[in-house]
C-alpha cells in the first residue's frame, strides 16, 4: 500500500484528489451467479472453511478445489472434502508461500459447480495478506472470472462489482444502521502515489457508478459507506469501472476509436463487406441454452432480435425476449434473469470466426430475481445475444434460414450461452 503524500492536492478531471489515508482490508471475493461461497477468505491452515449454498444443487457438495498458477507458470491444484459443507484450509497452501487461491466446487457426481470464491491463506501465522485482489482470478485452465469482492464483518454489500460509467450499483445491508446510508465513496491510489476519491449520493439504497472512475482509465476502486450522520461506515465491497477501449474490468481506459485504431469499424472493400454476407438481415432467437450446468437447466429467453448490416453493424433488441427460468428453482418463486433494452456496436468476422470491434450503444439490463433476492444489473456489452462477444468460440454456423453461435456475458467473456436464431422474412 503507497503512503499519500499530504503535499498532494489537485483536481484532476473534475475528480477531487484528496490527501486520505487509504486503508488495506481483506475483502473476501463471490459471485451473485455461483452456486456457493466461502468464509472465511483468510486464514492459517487448518482454518474452518464454511460454504454457503446459494443454489440447490441436484447433488450435495463433496469437494473444495483449491486453483493456482505458480510463479513458474506450472498449475497447481489442492482437494480437500467437505463434511457438514466444512473443510479445514489444508496445509499444503503454504507450500510455496503466501498467495491467491481460487476456491472451486465439486458435487458428489464429481461435476464441477464452477468458482465459488478466492483464499488467502496466512502463511505466517501472524498477519493475514495485506492487498486485496488486483485483478481477475485466474485458475488453472487460464480462464479468468470476475468475482465480486465483500466481508462478512462488512455492513453491506454492493451488486454488482463491474460495469460502465452509468451503472446501478445496488446496496444491501447486513445489519440496520443508526443513521441510513447517503453516499458511496470510491478510493484509490493512483500510479503517482497520489489518494483519489469520488463521491456519489446513494438513493433508495441505489447509486450510479461515476464516469469519474473512467479518467485514469481502468482499475479497482474500494468503495466506502458513509450514512446520513457523516459517518463512514467503513468499506463494503469493490468496484471495478469498464472503461471504453478495455477488454474487461482489469484493462486500461484503452485508446478511442480513430483512423488508426482498430477498434474503429471496417468500411466494405472490393464489394465485400466487414462481415461474412451470410448473416446480413434481422434474426429472430428461437433457443437461449445456458451452457452451464450448475443451475439445473434452464427455459426461455427466445424472441430477442439480432441485425447484421454489410458495413458490420450488429445491433440487439431485447424487448421481446422471454425470461430466463431456472428449472432447479421452485415453480412458486422461480429464479429467473430478465434481459430487457438494446444494444449495438460493430463486428468483422474472418472465416466464420466474429470479433466485436467496437460497442456504440450499451442499454441492456438484466433483472435478476434469485433466492428471493432481486436486483438489476446493466450489462457493459450486447447482453446475451451478442455475436463476439467470447474470447473462444466466436465461430458462426449458419444456412439461409438459421444461425446458431455461442455468447457471452461474463467479464472474462467466458462462453456462457448457446443461442438459434431464425431469419425474419418480410415486413419487421
Amino acid at each position: 500500500m503507497l503512503i499519500p503524500n499530504l503535499r498532494y492536492m489537485t483536481i484532476l478531471m473534475g475528480m477531487l484528489i484528496l490527501p486520505v489515508a487509504v486503508h488495506a482490508q481483506r475483502l473476501c471475493e463471490n459471485s451473485d451467479s455461483s452456486v456457493a461461497k466461502i468464509s472465511p477468505c483468510t486464514g492459517p491452515t487448518g482454518t474452518t472453511i464454511s460454504v454457503t449454498l446459494q443454489r440447490k444443487l441436484k447433488s450435495p457438495p463433496a469437494t473444495l478445489l483449491f486453483k493456482r498458477v505458480l510463479a513458474n507458470g506450472v498449475p497447481a491444484q489442492v482437494k480437500i472434502l467437505i463434511a457438514g459443507l466444512s473443510a479445514s484450509a489444508p496445509s499444503q497452501l503454504c507450500a510455496t508461500g503466501n498467495g491467491k487461491w481460487d476456491v472451486w466446487l465439486i458435487d458428489a457426481s464429481g461435476e464441477s459447480q464452477g468458482v465459488i470464491g478466492a483464499y488467502w491463506p496466512d502463511c505466517s501465522s501472524t498477519a493475514p495478506p495485506s492487498s486485496g485482489s488486483t485483478g481477475p482470478a485466474t485458475s488453472s485452465s487460464g480462464a479468468a472470472q470476475r468475482l465480486c469482492e465483500n466481508s462478512d464483518s462488512a455492513v453491506a454489500t454492493i451488486s454488482p462489482c463491474t460495469g460502465p460509467a452509468g451503472t446501478t450499483i445496488n446496496v444491501a445491508l447486513r445489519r440496520r444502521l443508526a443513521s441510513p446510508p447517503k453516499t458511496l465513496l470510491f478510493k484509490r491510489v493512483l500510479t503517482n502515489g497520489v489518494p483519489a476519491q469520488v463521491k456519489i449520493p446513494i438513493s433508495g439504497l441505489s447509486a450510479a457508478s461515476p464516469a469519474q472512475l473512467c479518467t485514469t482509465g481502468g482499475g479497482r476502486w474500494e468503495l466506502w459507506l458513509i450514512d446520513a450522520a457523516g459517518k463512514s461506515q467503513g468499506v463494503i465491497g469493490a468496484f471495478w469501472p469498464y472503461c471504453s477501449g478495455a477488454t474487461g474490468p482489469s484493462g486500461g481506459g484503452g485508446p478511442k476509436p480513430g483512423p488508426n485504431n482498430p477498434l474503429k469499424p471496417k468500411p466494405p472493400s472490393g464489394g465485400s463487406g466487414a462481415i461474412d454476407t451470410c448473416l446480413i438481415g434481422t434474426w429472430e432467437a428461437t433457443s437461449v441454452i445456458q451452457l452451464s450446468k450448475a443451475g439445473g437447466g434452464t427455459t426461455g429467453g427466445a424472441g430477442f432480435r439480432v441485425t447484421f448490416k454489410l458495413d458490420g453493424t450488429e445491433a440487439i433488441d431485447y424487448s421481446a425476449m422471454k425470461p430466463i427460468v431456472f428449472n432447479d428453482s421452485t415453480t412458486a418463486v422461480p429464479d429467473t434473469f430478465t434481459y430487457k433494452g438494446a444494444a449495438s456496436g460493430h463486428i468483422a468476422t474472418e472465416k466464420k470466426i466474429a470479433r466485436i470491434e467496437s460497442i456504440e450503444k450499451a442499454g441492456v439490463t438484466n433483472d435478476v430475481a434469485t433466492a428471493g433476492r432481486n436486483f438489476r444489473m446493466k450489462l457493459p456489452g450486447l447482453g446475451p445475444g451478442g455475436l463476439g462477444s467470447t474470447f473462444i468460440n466466436n465461430n458462426s454456423t449458419s444456412t439461409e434460414n438459421s444461425l446458431e453461435y455461442q455468447t457471452s456475458v461474463s467479464v472474462d467473456r467466458h462462453p456462457d450461452s448457446s443461442v438459434k436464431l431464425m431469419r425474419r422474412k418480410g415486413p419487421l
